[in-house]
């Protein structure tokens, strides 16, 4: 997960544009519970969904996931494989909370 700040100087290079990353804590907690992952070609922001039990566990598991499967190129179909591993492991994992619960 990328949290760094970057340089003024790189940040406007003539292939990648100058961006932030930012998220709010919301309403329902006193702390924020959502993660990104900027790291180009990839900006992804996992809602740590306020309200539910552990939201920063699941969204630091998501934008981790996602950014170890992402494609580093401009690649669709990457892309939507990496989508699709990081939905399976969360399946996965929420089976595995709840058979925990239980």
């Amino acid at each position: 997960m990328s949290h760094a700040t970057i340089p003024l100087n790189e940040r406007h290079s003539s292939t990648i544009p100058a961006y932030g990353a930012r998220t709010d804590v919301g309403r329902m907690r006193d702390h924020n519970e959502d993660n990104y992952v900027a790291a180009p070609p990839l900006y992804a922001v996992a809602d740590g969904m306020g309200g539910h039990e552990a939201g920063e566990v699941a969204s630091k598991i998501a934008v981790t996931v996602l950014e170890q499967q992402a494609p580093t190129t401009l690649d669709a179909n990457a892309l939507s494989n990496a989508v699709g591993l990081l939905k399976e492991e969360l399946r996965q994992l929420d089976t595995l909370i709840l058979a925990c619960a239980e």
